[in-house]
């Protein structure tokens, strides 16, 4: 349930996929830009440790840029040129059905480099049928699914979209490993239908 605090930013410019990436569980279309951000605490709680990755530079917020958080909003989710991504991609892997409690999880594929995650946050690593190792990040706090990291991903990461509002009337292109789809989800009208993962 999305709450009143929330704000959403309305699209501005247009995207078009240059590449298509192969995930492990979750596949998305291609991608602008984006980076998982550095610092290693987070300023609500400097106790809390952020994402272990070395990069040296900072997001600042523009009109293009998108912002998520989780249930209990101390793990934020900030996207510059997040405002390109037009559509999303609905995975019905196992994985994707355990991480996020439900019959399937709703993705993008974005690059880290415009992309900053702040709060509390822990890694779960998974072997996934190809046989990469799939990290999957959550909120220490409330468990929300923040985004999974792969080999098979290169320099992007598959960011759950549920954790933003701009999403909400973001139509679906492509679903995933529709062999384990549940038998009472129908498959999403005009999306591209795939039984397994995409490859590159």
């Amino acid at each position: 349930m999305l709450r009143n605090d929330e704000e959403s930013v309305e699209p501005m410019t247009s995207f078009t996929p240059t590449r298509r990436y192969a995930l492990d569980g979750i596949t998305t279309r291609s991608l602008p830009a984006i980076n998982i951000i550095p610092s290693l605490r987070s300023s609500s709680n400097s106790n809390a440790l952020r994402l272990p990755f070395d990069y040296s530079s900072t997001i600042t917020m523009s009109d293009n840029t998108i912002k998520g958080e989780c249930l209990c909003g101390k793990t934020t989710v900030v996207i510059e040129n997040g405002d390109s991504f037009k559509d999303q991609i609905i995975c019905h892997c196992w994985d994707c059905k355990q991480t996020s409690g439900s019959a399937f999880s709703t993705n993008i594929l974005a690059p880290k480099k415009d992309t900053k995650i702040e709060g509390p946050v822990k890694e779960y690593n998974v072997i996934a049928a190809s046989g990469n190792t799939v990290t999957r990040v959550f909120c220490e706090n409330c468990g929300s699914a923040i985004l999974h990291r792969s080999v098979a991903f290169g320099e992007a990461a598959a960011i759950q979209t549920g954790n933003f509002r701009y999403f909400a009337d973001k139509p679906v292109a492509l679903e995933l490993f529709t062999k384990d789809r549940f038998a009472a989800i129908a498959p999403v009208e005009g999306a591209k239908q795939l039984t397994a993962a995409l490859t590159a």
